[in-house]
């Protein structure tokens, strides 16, 4: 219940802020494609947007990961706060029985997968974050690189005002929209999470309290 109220609760603020891109992301990437096609020609175009949906695959790959390492984060949360929360109520147990060095490697040790979870999700962050950084420039590359090697002819107009519409479309295709991908994802994990607790019995028998799970 903490662990819904104080993180949950707030995921459904985070995916109204990003919701929209999950439809405007691709109004933008269409009409992008059409206006460089109208710059440098369809091949050149096609080639570099080859490569942003390239990007745009690896990062919906990356946020369903993250919202998988979301998932199991709450879920150690959760049983963290469980655990120190029987440890409260029992604690004149755990002192009379001189449990306060296993209690603390217990909880030491969720709290250590727990951060290995953490960890792991920061990890995707800077992997998506590093393919939105070098997206214009790879994609740039890709389209320039294509028309030197079939012995393309463009003017040098031409190609800053395709490099300058890779830029304005990289923010919410290559950003914005795998962010709200991952909040959307994370939105119905918690809205699960929650309908859980709410088809929960109202009157649960009380487990009684596993003093020997120390031992």
């Amino acid at each position: 219940m903490i662990n819904l109220v104080g993180t949950d609760a707030t995921r459904f603020f985070d995916c109204s802020m990003y919701f929209h891109f999950l439809w405007e992301a691709p109004i933008e990437f269409l009409s992008g494609l059409y206006l460089i096609y109208s710059i440098i020609g369809f091949l050149p175009a096609l080639c570099g947007y080859l490569l942003f949906i390239f990007v745009i695959l690896v990062q919906i790959i990356c946020s369903r990961t993250l919202s998988e390492y979301h998932d199991n984060i709450a879920k150690c949360a959760d049983k963290r706060i469980q655990v120190l929360s029987e440890m409260t109520n029992a604690f004149h147990i755990v002192k009379m029985n001189n449990w306060e060095d296993l209690a603390e490697k217990r909880v030491n040790s969720m709290r250590e997968h727990e951060f290995s979870t953490i960890r792991k999700t920061y990890l995707i962050r800077a992997l998506n974050m590093g393919l939105f950084v070098a997206a214009t420039l790879s994609i740039s590359l890709a389209t320039i690189g294509y028309i030197w090697l079939t012995n393309g002819s463009v003017v040098s107009i031409d190609i800053f005002t395709a490099i300058s519409f890779y830029g304005v479309i990289r923010t919410p295709v290559a950003s914005y929209m795998p962010i709200a991908i991952e909040k959307t994802l994370h939105l119905r994990m918690t809205v699960k999470r929650i309908d859980e607790l709410l088809q929960q019995s109202e009157q649960q028998t009380l487990e009684p309290s596993n003093a020997d799970q120390y031992q």
